[in-house]
């Protein structure tokens, strides 16, 4: 837009100079040399502004690219809270059997040690068994709480059997134990014990 104001002016200032000198006899070789200068200038102006246009729309179209790589990254990074991922808000041995006792009505008092009392006075859990408070519960010892406390397993039954059981109580889809969600333990203990009293009563 600046380019073509410059040449309008230049060809104003061609026709005025033409008719204000147009007696003298080096004033039409003057007028032509003036508006070439005034057009090359002109000319050199758009260019300009192409190069700049062009720049801009370069730094555009890497923006652009930083952009889709960045998505690109969040879309590859494996998203935290699914099931089999690893996170650390998953709740510990301790959160899990208070909400297993809780769930199905095993009595104990509000300490740890008192609910490893409990869950081993209904065998829940081995009499030498060693649980550790503040570790991360696995798929393993939430099942296998699951399935003793609701009676659906004999209480030396093994993980093979517990695992096959709980496939056929509906209680899990299929044998593979890395799709439970350990970061929603609370909705997987609900639902089993749902299933313990559709049964029970």
């Amino acid at each position: 837009m600046k380019g073509k104001n410059i040449i309008l002016a230049a060809v104003m200032a061609s026709m005025a100079f033409t008719a204000m000198g147009c007696s003298s006899n080096n004033a039409p070789s003057d007028t032509a040399e003036t508006t070439a200068a005034v057009t090359e200038a002109s000319s050199a102006e758009i260019t300009s502004e192409a190069e700049i246009t062009s720049e801009a729309d370069s730094k555009e179209t890497t923006s652009a690219d930083v952009t889709t790589d960045a998505a690109a990254e969040a879309t590859e990074a494996p998203a935290e809270g699914t099931a089999g991922s690893e996170n650390l808000s998953a709740p510990t041995n301790k959160e899990v059997l208070r909400a297993v006792n809780e769930a199905f009505g095993i009595i104990s008092d509000k300490s740890f040690e008192d609910d490893i009392k409990s869950a081993r006075s209904w065998r829940l859990i081995g009499e030498d068994e060693e649980i550790s408070a503040d570790s991360k519960a696995t798929p393993e010892f939430l099942l296998t709480l699951c399935m003793k406390a609701a009676s659906f397993v004999d209480k030396d039954a093994s993980l093979d059997d517990i695992i096959k059981t709980a496939v056929e109580k509906g209680i899990i889809t299929d044998t593979d134990l890395s799709r439970i969600d350990m970061n929603n333990t609370a909705e997987f203990i609900k639902n089993a014990s749902r299933i313990w009293a559709s049964s029970a009563f």
